[in-house]
């Protein structure tokens, strides 16, 4: 729909045509239309050039300027403006000519009433309206292919675009240009604990206060998460792209306050240099990342420009980084179990469940050697995941075999607690396993636990509706408060073997250990003592009522094999039990 009155400027040099045309126009009442006439080609562009005008009928035979050349002059200068040209009986051809440039419509003059004139004029207006709105969507499509959605900044095919562009341009003028490659130290966490809301508005934020520190010759483009690169073009030494590198570390490190959070990010940022580092698209990028991640290695908030020294140990990193996730591929990784011991029965009451990874070549590996790996590059993830349909997997079996109920305990890492899809993952590896939810337990750390409180309950209140128990691990190494505690849903409470460590030399630990049993047993939580590696920590354990217990001193954690032939022979704890006499504890630790 047209609002306001339809403004149309006519070409028409006749008297008589124009004042027939005008007559038709005021035949019609319900047309709001105005009406102004030209008789000179000139007099028309000088008057589109001063005022806004919805649709231009245009005569093409003009004392300046005749035929096709008329309606191409109007058209040139004016091709957002909807054209119908007005033609005598002899020119059609000239009439199909315009049509086809692009004029909407075209009337023959003396066989056209004042109904038809109106409905061109708004048949041609509506034709014109449609079409603008099917280029500028084609425009926004176009632009959203080469565009970041969040942050409008050229996306990765555009960066790539704009790099040849540079290399030619440097091949042809014989000038330098370096890349920058940027990953901001600290996002991930802030992602994780506000939120995928915050994160975003803190990407958009940050871009900006990138591109203030660019010339607008320069490019910055988003590469993906919150990765960035740019391009510093046309400059006269490697020493322009430093002081860029100091201006960009010193502009992310000033804090950003976004719905009342003052957050904090550094960013690290590898720097390669065109032709000396390389001279095509893919390795000058890879070298800078290649610079960036021993920046990152190096105490992050820094940059580093590259050197050849640095591609072995990047092919170090990838090499890990690809062997791990083939690992988790190939289902190399294998879960060890440890027994949780009730203390009145002495029989296994549940198991804590580990990861170690069995290498085709290494053998078995300890979590301390990939776990940390797996959290830095995000495939803590999928190892969480794994871990928790193979023991849900293996409990089920567990069952099937007759053998008697158990819990399992699976530690979740603070990504997978955090990720907005874990409850629906959760539920489906229940279903896909057939395991009855009150026999999983999830571990989660205090620590993680306290980051963002609100989160957290409701969190914990979805994973409860599924039906798992909830475990409070490492408890008492955090800040969380009574008032904390009491709100959060909860099953068990897990004394955390830093004071189970001191129990027999250290009355502080022992003052802990016995406050944490009583007050989890007043919120009628069990409380499990993880880290028993002597008979003589068992005995301070019994005293406070400690309900189970877990450690080498009853056993390490062992394969799934060793632990079906425990429940099988119906084993218990007993007096007898000796102490280990290796303590292997290659950190298990780590794996939460």
């Amino acid at each position: 729909m047209h609002d306001g009155p339809i403004k149309i400027l006519l070409f028409e040099d006749d008297p008589g045509d124009f004042a027939l045309l005008r007559e038709y126009i005021a035949e019609d009442k319900s047309a709001n239309i105005k009406l102004e006439n030209v008789q000179r080609l000139a007099d028309g562009l000088e008057l589109l050039s001063r005022g806004k005008f919805d649709i231009i009928l245009a005569d093409l035979s003009l004392p300046d300027s005749h035929g096709f050349k008329t309606f191409e002059k109007i058209n040139t200068i004016w091709p957002e403006i909807p054209i119908i040209v007005l033609t005598g009986n002899d020119d059609d051809d000239l009439a199909g000519q315009a049509v086809k440039a692009g004029a909407q419509d075209y009337l023959v003059k003396g066989q056209f009433e004042h109904q038809l004139l109106i409905r061109s004029i708004r048949h041609a207006l509506e034709r014109h309206r449609l079409l603008s709105e099917l280029k500028a969507a084609r425009i926004a499509e176009r632009l959203l292919a080469h565009r970041d959605t969040l942050t409008g900044l050229p996306n990765r095919q555009l960066f790539y675009d704009r790099l040849r562009q540079s290399i030619l341009h440097a091949q042809r003028y014989k000038h330098f240009f370096a890349i920058l490659f940027l990953d901001f130290d600290g996002f991930k966490s802030i992602n994780d604990t506000l939120g995928h809301s915050m994160g975003d508005s803190l990407l958009k934020m940050a871009s900006e206060r990138l591109k203030e520190c660019l010339r607008q010759s320069d490019t910055v483009a988003r590469w993906g998460g919150d990765e960035f690169t740019l391009i510093l073009d046309r400059i006269s030494h490697g020493q322009n792209a430093i002081k860029v590198a100091y201006k960009i570390l010193d502009a992310i490190s000033q804090p950003f306050v976004i719905d009342g959070h003052e957050l904090l990010i550094t960013t690290s940022i590898g720097i390669s240099l065109y032709p000396a580092d390389a001279e095509d698209v893919e390795d000058l990028v890879k070298k800078a990342d290649t610079a960036m991640y021993r920046a990152k290695k190096s105490g992050k908030n820094s940059f580093r420009c590259y050197d050849s020294s640095m591609d072995i140990n990047y092919l170090e990193h990838v090499t890990r980084v690809n062997s791990l996730k083939k690992a988790i591929e190939d289902d190399e990784l294998e879960a060890f179990y440890q027994p949780q011991i009730n203390l009145n029965t002495k029989a296994i009451t549940g198991v804590e469940a580990f990861v170690r990874w069995r290498h085709p070549q290494r053998g078995l590996i300890p979590p301390s050697k990939f776990m940390p790996l797996a959290q830095e590059t995000g495939l803590i993830l999928q190892v969480d995941e794994w871990m928790l349909r193979n023991s849900c997997a293996q409990n089920k079996r567990w069952q099937q075999e007759g053998l008697p109920a158990i819990r399992v305990s699976v530690n979740l890492s603070g990504r997978m607690f955090r990720e907005e899809k874990f409850p629906e993952i959760l539920s489906q590896i229940l279903v896909e396993t057939g395991l009855d939810a009150k026999y999983l337990v999830l571990e989660i750390t205090e620590t993680d636990v306290m980051r963002d409180m609100e989160r957290t309950v409701v969190r914990l209140k979805k994973f409860k509706q599924i039906g798992v128990q909830i475990a409070l691990h490492q408890f008492g190494t955090g800040a969380s408060s009574l008032s904390c505690l009491k709100r959060l849903p909860k099953d068990m409470l897990k004394i955390d073997r830093s004071f189970v460590k001191g129990l027999a030399k250290n009355e502080e630990d022992r003052t802990i250990t016995n406050g944490i049993t009583a007050l989890a047993h007043s919120l009628n939580l069990k409380v499990i003592a993880e880290g028993v590696e002597t008979k003589e920590q068992m005995s301070f354990l019994l005293k406070p009522g400690c309900d189970e217990v877990q450690g080498y001193f009853i056993s390490r954690p062992v394969s799934a094999a060793e632990l079906t032939e425990l429940l099988k022979s119906g084993w218990r704890m007993n007096a007898e039990m000796q102490e280990p006499t290796v303590v292997d504890l290659e950190n298990d630790e780590i794996a939460a």
